[in-house]
């Protein structure tokens, strides 16, 4: 499980977004904004895994590699 906040809300974290990751991904390692599609985000695990989500739609990853 994943949360992305809002700093400048407050209280901090009240409206945080939960993106699901598999058990099978392990430890997330980073993550990066899509450089011109601001809604878009890619995330990188220990394990090799990698996941583009749309905070649009949280529900599950756009693509997993």
């Amino acid at each position: 499980m994943m949360n992305v906040v809002d700093v400048r809300e407050r209280p901090l974290g009240e409206n945080a977004l939960r993106f699901k990751i598999t058990k099978e991904a392990k430890d997330i390692e980073s993550a990066n904004w899509h450089p011109s599609l601001e809604h878009n985000f890619v995330v990188t695990t220990e394990s090799g895994y990698v996941f583009g989500f749309d905070i649009r739609s949280p529900q599950e990853p756009v693509f997993t590699m």
